[in-house]
């Protein structure tokens, strides 16, 4: 009897020694990972460094390095660090290439800096400040933001303008393909291939922000971005088949007219009863119309900016 149970208590020893643990593939790949981590390098990982080169420099262009004091005047090549700033003057004209691959031109009379690079959702977002003026980004990666004395406009693909009105500081965006975020503490709204949108600064209403005003680009609209950028010449057809397929509307934005754009005012639905009171006067006033045929395409609507 004192045999046989010595050789079950053998037995069960030799079996547990024997026997594998209960230890699935995962988890032992887990453990492995946990206990040995290995650091993988993604575009989050770490912020790149921002920085731009000037080229196709036209006119005045002057530039300012972080730790310069005061601007001086800029040539083709200049590499911009990270808070570097570029300004053209009334004649001046300049292309900007980040280190991001993102092209952007920039319109007289404007100055902007070269803020960050952060890493944001798996994306590397580039901040840029527009302090006056008007620049086209054209984008190539990431995403651009610019901020204005307005609210923000940014880029996710692919051409996007902002632009300030330097007498009310009211910004104009335009979205010429791709899709652009126009924010302001007041809300926000997505514009797609085509679309615009005005943001309202708050000295113009009353100290309060509104929610960005949307409407569609005109036909100048699109010509003033092949005007300044040839590389949008070869998505007009994509544009304009966009804004044809769309259902036609009303104008939303009331653009501050010049002078000479008073009469083209009349069909605008925001002033009724308006052109019945006045069809007797127009053929009295011969040849008028016929001297500004620039501005009949765009009769509907009234431009934001005197351009």
């Amino acid at each position: 009897m004192l045999k046989r149970a010595a050789f079950i208590m053998f037995s069960l020893l030799l079996l547990a020694a024997c026997t594998p643990s209960v230890f699935s593939p995962s988890e032992a790949a887990f453990a492995t990972a946990t206990s040995s981590p290995k650091p993988t390098a993604t575009i989050t990982s770490t912020p790149m460094a921002l920085s731009a080169i000037l080229s196709e420099v036209q006119g005045e262009v002057e530039a300012k390095q972080p730790e310069q004091v005061s601007f001086t005047a800029a040539e083709n090549g200049l590499t911009l660090q990270e808070q570097g700033q570029v300004h053209t003057l009334e004649d001046g004209q300049a292309r900007v290439n980040l280190s991001t691959g993102t092209l952007i031109r920039m319109a007289p009379s404007s100055l902007f800096t070269v803020a960050s690079n952060e890493p944001v959702q798996g994306s590397l977002l580039t901040r840029i400040q527009l302090e006056l003026g008007k620049l086209w980004v054209i984008l190539r990666s990431g995403v651009v933001e610019v901020e204005t004395p307005s609210g923000q406009a940014s880029v996710r693909g692919s051409y996007m303008m902002v632009e300030i009105e330097p007498e009310t500081l009211n910004v104009l965006v335009t979205c010429l393909e791709g899709t652009c975020e126009v924010v302001n503490p007041a809300g926000r709204i997505i514009l797609g291939t085509g679309e615009l949108a005005q943001l309202l600064h708050p000295d113009q209403t009353g100290g309060r922000y509104i929610t960005p005003i949307r409407d569609r680009m005109s036909e100048r609209d699109i010509l003033e971005w092949v005007e300044f950028n040839p590389e949008a010449e070869e998505i007009l057809p994509l544009v304009r088949a966009t804004l044809a397929a769309r259902p036609t509307r009303e104008p939303v934005l009331q653009r501050t007219p010049t002078p000479g754009q008073i009469l083209t005012q009349l069909p605008n639905p925001t002033l009724p009863g308006i052109l019945p009171t006045l069809s007797g006067i127009l053929p009295t006033l011969p040849g008028i119309l016929p001297t500004r045929p620039d501005i009949l395409p765009d009769a509907t609507r009234t431009p934001l900016f005197n351009r």
